[in-house]
């Protein structure tokens, strides 16, 4: 539920969609981040970082991994 707040208060879904989106996810028994994300009414990278923040857990950019330095064989 703090995450839904947040995304309120920084702007990132206005109070009536986070409303509308609520309503609606449980309608559809589907969880309110997948939610906000499938129907692009919240930015998954913020998101991504609020989660983050809000858990104190790093938050890892895949883009960011070159495959190259990835072994391509273990063991």
């Amino acid at each position: 539920m703090v995450l839904l707040i947040f995304l309120v208060a920084n702007n990132l879904v206005a109070p009536d969609a986070m409303a509308r989106a609520l309503e609606e996810s449980k309608q559809q028994q589907k969880a309110i981040v997948p939610y906000l994300v499938e129907n692009r009414l919240a930015p998954p990278a913020q998101i991504a970082l609020l989660l983050s923040h809000h858990f104190g857990d790093p938050l890892f950019d895949l883009n960011a991994l070159s495959v190259d330095v990835v072994p391509k064989r273990i063991g």
